[in-house]
């Protein structure tokens, strides 16, 4: 799996994808016409690549490795299907999207995600990340360090359909890019003086 900035081409699976994680993995925790809401009707034009303050990245597969529908595989050749994607605002520091597709939910891909994302964030020297996650999502967050703020609800529209999302807003503090070398720098030091008995 490679994690790799978001291109242009990548962008019609991405939107697929995008609709069939929210309205899957969705339906975990609202009914189905908030699902079929938030699911929207998505397209390429939504993520905007032309933006300073935003990163977009995906996940992608090797190319022997297509398990998703063909709607989701990546274009740009060499590689399989698009199986992740992620949305850093810097400008506000907020990661405004982390979303897998179903067909590879539960194999660490939000995982690689989120902290390719935060990676990115303390390059950038910030100090702190805040995000609106949807009720399924709240336990990941939280298993990677986010605590939720505040409870509220966003409106919702797409398919047809008007529904108001129950979300919970988190926040995270991020080691510095100083500190986290600090410390990979401390690790090899503790390894070089203490090598390992096997």
């Amino acid at each position: 799996m490679n994690v790799r900035r978001m291109t242009d081409l990548d962008r019609g699976a991405v939107a697929n994808l995008h609709r069939r994680s929210a309205r899957e993995l969705g339906a975990r925790a609202y009914d189905e016409e908030t699902a079929k809401a938030w699911a929207g009707d998505r397209c390429h034009c939504d993520y905007d690549l032309g933006d300073a303050g935003s990163t977009f990245v995906v996940a992608v597969t090797a190319p022997d490795v297509t398990r998703g529908p063909r709607v989701e595989r990546s274009p740009g050749g060499g590689e399989g299907d698009v199986a992740g994607f992620g949305h850093l605002n810097a400008d506000i520091g907020a990661v405004e999207a982390v979303y897998v597709s179903p067909t590879y939910a539960g194999e660490g891909i939000g995982t690689r995600l989120l902290a390719d994302l935060e990676s990115r964030a303390a390059e950038v020297g910030l100090e702190e990340l805040s995000l609106v996650s949807s009720l399924n999502a709240v336990g990941f967050y939280e298993h990677h360090g986010y605590a939720v703020t505040d409870a509220t609800t966003v409106e919702t529209r797409g398919n047809g359909v008007t529904a108001t999302l129950d979300v919970r807003t988190m926040e995270k503090s991020l080691p510095s890019v100083a500190a986290s070398e600090d410390a990979t720098e401390e690790q090899t030091s503790s390894r070089m003086s203490h090598p390992s008995s096997s």
